[in-house]
């Protein structure tokens, strides 16, 4: 009995490299899917791997975009990475073959999101046996998203470490264009005129439709800016990795080893997620719950920024929530570092501090997306993302724990205020204080306990402020 009786028409097995289509049939001998072959006849003769070689040599390859072939097809796929002739069939890894082929029966419809790699079995001229694993393809990005990474190279990216953007947001077009075609091939010195060495060529690769970093190197940096968005990716950490994924160039939605307790005291056993670079104690800095998978396994994050509130979901579980992401290089101008010691900003016995009531810059409104890596290999794949627009974004604001809330401004005039009215306007639904004038504005009503919530825009030089509870013909200052 041959195999095509045992197991039917055997079905299009999607493959990661090459393919050819040959079978005892002459109509069946034609391309298939962007293939060439030559074309081999005559009877069988070939029965060793030795045999099999030249055979092989005989047909011509070229890359492929697999497609579904007909099950009333007689042709048969074939992966050259092996051989394997009629003589070794009875050997264990022809019975494990021959599981192979019956397991796989199943993928007449596979998935499109799944490939195979392929050990090709072969006998010629009619019956090939293909010995597989599955590897998981870069999937296409779901509504309404855009691939980040096109899985096949690091066309769209540079790089960039764990520096203010806003470096390189000064720099002119020529110099930012120099600098990011170094940060990719190579060129860059140091203060000392030493090649760096920290280029995405040197320490970045695809492979398998996957980012590879390993673990050294500049960190995978977007060529665009982005504001508000919804970034979805899959990431696999090895032991003793310490990455992240940096939203608007900011660290950093925290990725570590969470195996090995919290050496340092810095919150490493809590697990992925947090916006570790957070002071201590605000919401988000830590992870609500430790959702890591083992390591060597695939991980999912799903990042929503918006303004600059921050929520993550790792591994199907809200571990941020709506928390909002510091700026990084504002907390470093003000004398924090997350990762420094209590004592480390301290020069001549002295703590570098900002001035009291200074307003530290919130996070920038558009800036790239950074996935940084070091301390050990990591694997990025499906990284895609969403751009979210200003009434989306607003929408999203105003609905979250809305309840409850009234409305103070009716975006038309003055008329549910006291105090200074003359000196202030509506414009465009907003409260504008006029040119050279001031004043308190007070609420009609009176109010005790209350969650007040709002935006503003603060001119330059402008001096400005909230006063809670003022009594009616009072003075905010001094009442």
């Amino acid at each position: 009995m041959s195999l095509t009786d045992e197991f039917g028409v055997l079905p299009q097995i999607r493959i990661a490299t090459f393919e050819v289509a040959h079978s005892s049939e002459p109509e069946a001998r034609q391309n298939v899917a962007g293939s060439e072959t030559t074309g081999i006849g005559g009877n069988c003769k070939s029965e060793s791997r030795r045999d099999a070689k030249p055979a092989h040599r005989r047909f011509r390859m070229k890359p492929f975009a697999c497609r579904e072939r007909s099950r009333a097809s007689r042709g048969l796929t074939m992966s050259y990475t092996g051989y394997i002739g009629v003589s070794e069939l009875g050997s264990p890894i022809g019975k494990t073959c021959r599981k192979m082929i019956m397991s796989n029966r199943q993928h007449r419809n596979t998935n499109k999101s799944k490939t195979f790699n392929c050990l090709t079995i072969l006998f010629l001229p009619c019956i090939a046996f293909l010995f597989c694993s599955t590897v998981q393809a870069q999937q296409a990005p779901p509504a309404g998203f855009t691939a980040l990474f096109n899985g096949m190279d690091l066309n769209g990216w540079y790089g960039w470490s764990t520096r203010d953007p806003n470096e390189l947001w000064s720099m002119s077009p020529e110099d930012r264009a120099k600098f990011k075609k170094q940060s990719i091939e190579g060129g860059a010195l140091d203060k000392n005129g030493r090649p760096t060495n920290e280029h995405l060529n040197a320490h970045w690769k695809v492979e398998d439709h996957e980012l590879v970093n390993d673990g050294l190197g500049d960190y995978l940096t977007t060529d665009k800016d982005y504001g508000d968005f919804e970034l979805l990716l899959e990431y696999k950490a090895l032991p003793l990795g310490d990455s992240g994924v940096y939203l608007r160039g900011i660290p950093q939605v925290q990725i570590w080893d969470a195996t090995i307790g919290d050496p340092n005291g810095l919150g490493q056993d809590k697990g992925s997620g947090g916006l570790w670079n957070n002071r201590n104690g605000t919401p988000g800095k830590d992870p609500s719950k430790k959702m890591d998978k083992p390591l060597g396994q695939w991980n999912s994050l799903k990042i929503t920024m918006i303004g600059e509130r921050v929520t993550v979901i790792l591994n199907g579980e809200k571990v941020v929530d709506h928390a909002v992401l510091e700026n990084f290089f504002a907390n470093q101008n003000s004398g924090y570092l997350a990762y420094g010691k209590p004592d480390a900003q301290k020069k001549d016995g002295q703590a570098t501090k900002m001035p009291n009531g200074t307003m530290l810059d919130p996070a920038f409104p558009k800036g790239p997306i950074q996935l940084q890596t070091h301390g050990s290999e990591i694997r990025w794949r499906n990284v895609f993302i969403r751009e979210i627009g200003a009434e989306e974004a607003n929408k999203s604001l105003a609905a979250r724990d809305a309840e409850g809330f009234v409305e103070l401004n009716n975006g038309k005039d003055l008329s549910n205020w006291l105090g200074a009215v003359d000196n202030y306007e509506v414009k465009d639904g907003a409260i504008v204080c006029k040119q050279g004038k001031g004043g308190d504005l007070l609420s009609k009503d009176e109010y005790e306990n209350i969650t007040l919530r709002f935006e503003f825009q603060l001119p330059q030089a402008g001096n400005n402020g909230i006063a809670l509870r003022t009594p009616v013909g009072g003075h905010s200052s001094s009442d």
